[in-house]
């Protein structure tokens, strides 16, 4: 759902009466039926008027799997939200959909957390996410928490968390069919069942299948014979048993089966994943008030990818990397203690163990005679954390959420591996010494509520994330741009603050704030030399880099059937110091619009008729590290409309990117330009019985 035209229309679009109450969990204009309760900001349920975090939560009908393809698609609703590139996940590289919250950092590597009922999604060995990995038709609610605020998680919620949750198991069956434009068609079905086993079981399953044959990333005046769409396909199975043990606690397993592959514009570049996945939560009162929840999983997945380099009149491509195995795990354990009540308040404590270990295994260095060298490079990475948040009303209408996390991580069996792929002559052979660490991440935030309409909210906090497998040990290439690892590369550490105003009556709210973070050791892609036949970078750290800025959120419900809400974030993010690269000081981050803006509106009938539009405005912004590169503003506008038929069953229609804008998404070569998708129709239906 990103975006294509200029921003002189943005201010028509801002204030329209079109804004989004971002700092109020579950408005009206999310899902009127959701308690005002944000449970991913403390782990535990806390009320949204009494949390100083930022938090954007997005109930059943905002996540209707009708109204967008992806789930990505729907939370760009967030004008803070975005993935890596303006590309979603419909048609992104796997390792372009990390989430960029508030543009701290956009990066592949996402310096967001992504959970899915606690389980965090982020990838292993490269930490971006997968979000076909989601089951659609079950789900319940979306929370993301703006900046640090959500360091309760640990580290890889640097600048952020989005938790995905899904709906509780209802005894009924629900299936959706849709075709549409680039031969895109999508079948997807979810039952629920209860039987008696103990007290209570109830059981979940469900599946999805699409295919797209996929659009062209190259407008039809650049493209050669070597061009070919962004196809894709994948599947995914999961299920869930939920089962009562007693009164008090229940226990949840479960599991899923993810594959799909895509092709990225020519015949050599596709990659492909697959992955299996469980997941247990035990969940339940050790005495009343004392609430205890343990959540285990483990997941084990491999990925493959292709690269080449194109010539002058895409003619002809020559593979630069095949990227043939990278099979990585990841097993971890999680358990919180909530206690407490209105006399001392609430205290939620806990522990987190992670354990990763991935290799990358691909030939390079393309001949006469194909691939002449054979890399495995890779590791491990364990990480532990022990946290506790108190919260708590100290007088009348003032509110205090304090907390603090300490977390040890330690990287190690690094190894970096090449050989001769016709001789199996060692050609280099590196075992990388064991790095490990100690850091901790304190936060604090006040509200006060002044009358009945104003509260005032601010926050301090502080952050980290450990650098990926993929970040330390795995070189790349990409066309004529080849990036170097850094197995030496500094934990990532950032301090924030933040202060903001809402204000709530009848049918309107309105939030605004402002916020400044610091982030300091920054992993980055920094360019050592440039020429048009090689451009080479390395991972290194950035010592500094600044982001601030001002965000701007409400909704109003015009009628019982009308509603209008808008975001806005206006935000800079600007190198500042960089010994080993002095000449990006004072440049951009890639990837970070300065303006962002989104607008819905939402209409429903008596009778079940529903209609929708959204709009995203993104400024320009650059695709590289030295601002060379600008990729122009963009705007999207998407249309969404539904109406029952039978019982239980319902139409719908959607055309995204409605007027058919380029969306710049990134730099080929040669003053090419790569597209996110064209006007896109689609159409389905869906029956619940």
């Amino acid at each position: 759902m990103m975006c294509a035209r200029r921003l002189g229309s943005m201010g028509g679009v801002l204030f329209a009466g079109v804004f989004r109450m971002g700092a109020i969990a579950a408005d009206e204009g999310h899902d009127a039926t959701l308690p005002a309760f944000v449970v991913t900001a403390t782990r535990e349920g806390v009320p949204a008027d009494e949390l100083a975090v930022v938090v954007d939560r997005y109930g059943v009908d905002a996540l209707d799997p009708a109204a967008v393809l992806a789930i990505d698609e729907a939370l760009s609703d967030s004008a803070a939200f975005s993935l890596f590139r303006r590309s979603s996940s419909v048609s992104a590289n796997p390792t372009a959909q990390g989430v960029s919250l508030r543009n701290i950092g956009p990066s592949g590597a996402s310096r967001s957390l992504v959970l899915f009922d606690g389980v965090p999604l982020n990838d292993p060995f490269g930490g971006w996410v997968a979000w076909s990995k989601l089951p659609r038709a079950n789900l319940g609610a979306v929370e993301i928490v703006r900046g640090g605020g959500g360091s309760a998680w640990g580290g890889a919620a640097l600048s952020g968390v989005v938790q995905v949750m899904s709906s509780e198991v209802a005894e009924t069956t629900r299936i959706t069919g849709e075709i549409g434009a680039f031969g895109t068609r999508r079948v997807e079905a979810v039952t629920g069942a209860s039987f008696g086993v103990s007290e209570r079981a109830e059981v979940r399953v469900g599946g999805r299948w699409l295919a797209s044959d996929g659009f062209f990333a190259l407008r039809g005046e650049d493209r050669g014979p070597i061009d070919r769409s962004l196809d894709l396909r994948h599947t995914l199975v999961h299920g869930d048993l939920d089962i009562a043990l007693g009164e008090r606690w229940s226990v949840r397993v479960g599991g899923r089966y993810f594959d799909e592959e895509r092709g990225n514009g020519t015949p050599f570049q596709r990659n492909a994943s697959e992955e299996t996945a469980a997941h247990m939560r035990l969940r339940g009162e050790l005495r009343p008030g004392v609430v205890a929840t343990v959540v285990g999983y483990a997941q084990s997945q491999r990925f493959e990818s292709g690269f080449s380099a194109v010539n002058a009149m895409r003619t002809q491509e020559t593979p630069s990397l095949d990227q043939f195995d990278v099979p990585a795990t990841a097993q971890g354990l999680g358990a919180t203690l909530a206690w407490g009540g209105a006399e001392v308040g609430r205290f939620t404590a806990g522990i987190d163990l992670r354990q990763v270990r991935g290799e990358t295994r691909e030939a390079f260095l393309w001949g006469a005679n194909g691939f002449q060298r054979l890399r495995f490079a890779g590791g491990s990475q364990q990480s532990g954390g022990a946290f506790v948040v108190h919260h708590r009303e100290w007088g009348d209408g003032l509110f205090l959420t304090a907390g603090l996390r300490v977390d040890h991580w330690r990287d190690f069996d690094g190894h970096r591996r090449e050989t001769n792929s016709t001789t199996g002559a060692t050609l280099r052979d590196e075992s990388f010494a064991t790095r490990d660490g100690w850091e901790w991440s304190p936060s604090l935030g006040v509200v006060r509520h002044v009358g009945e309409r104003w509260r005032v909210r601010g926050q301090a906090y502080r952050a980290f994330r450990a650098p990926t497998l993929n970040e330390r040990y795995r070189p790349f290439r990409v066309g004529n741009v080849a990036t170097e690892a850094n197995p030496a590369l500094a934990i990532e550490t950032l301090d924030g603050v933040e202060v903001g105003v809402d204000w709530s009556a009848g049918s309107w709210t309105v939030s605004g704030g402002l916020f400044a973070v610091r982030l300091d050791d920054a992993v980055a892609n920094v360019t050592l030399s440039s020429t048009p036949a090689l451009v080479q970078r390395q991972r290194d750290n950035l010592e500094r880099v600044v982001v601030h800025g001002f965000e701007a959120q409400a909704s109003w419900r015009v009628t019982s059937r009308l509603s209008l809400r808008g975001d806005l974030l206006l935000s800079r993010a600007e190198v500042r110091e960089a010994s080993r690269a002095p000449g990006l000081v004072g440049a951009r981050l890639p990837q970070t619009p300065e303006s962002v803006v989104t607008g819905r509106v939402l209409w429903q009938s008596e009778r079940g008729f529903r209609a929708e539009a959204a709009v995203r405005a993104v400024s320009a912004q650059f695709e590289d590290d030295a601002n060379s590169l600008r990729l122009p503003a963009a705007t999207v506008i998407d249309l969404h409309v539904s109406w029952p038929v039978g019982v239980g069953g319902r139409i719908y229609f959607a055309a995204d990117n409605l007027s058919d804008e380029d969306v710049t998404v990134g730099s080929v070569a040669d003053g090419r330009f790569s597209f996110d998708a064209p006007r896109r129709v689609r159409a389905g239906v869906e029956w619940v019985f």
